[in-house]
């Protein structure tokens, strides 16, 4: 991991964390699903484990690309913790890990071979 996502995790950030879960109600993925299992507390739980370097079920890698990003869980939180930092820095990770969804790997090849994520010729970008 960069010494950038060390420095955030290391901050008081994945103990306090544990404990509130007022963001939860916030959340559009878990207001969707349900699934405690996509909730900022639970994806703070997978930062804490992959931080110290304990076994990871290969659901939760998943998971961490459930988040949409809107940062309404750092609204949120009493505590001000950057959590969007957090989730961004946790997706690199775990791409890294090549632990991310096979859609990421195709976006990321489309983007290689076509410039663009639609697997298009970019010469027929007028046509889209």
């Amino acid at each position: 991991m960069n010494a950038k996502f060390h420095s955030l995790t290391s901050r008081v950030f994945l103990d306090v964390c544990m404990r509130c879960g007022m963001c939860i109600n916030k959340c559009p993925v878990y207001l969707e699903t349900g699934d405690l299992g996509v909730s900022p507390a639970y994806r703070m739980n997978t930062l804490h484990l992959t931080k110290m370097k304990q076994r990871i079920v290969e659901s939760d890698f998943l998971n961490v690309y459930m988040c949409t990003l809107c940062g309404r869980c750092m609204e949120k939180c009493p505590f001000g913790i950057p959590t969007v930092e957090l989730w961004e820095h946790l997706r690199s990770y775990v791409y890294t890990l090549n632990k991310h969804p096979e859609s990421i790997s195709q976006i990321v090849e489309s983007l290689r071979e076509y410039r663009n994520p639609y697997l298009m010729p970019n010469e027929s970008r007028f046509d889209w």
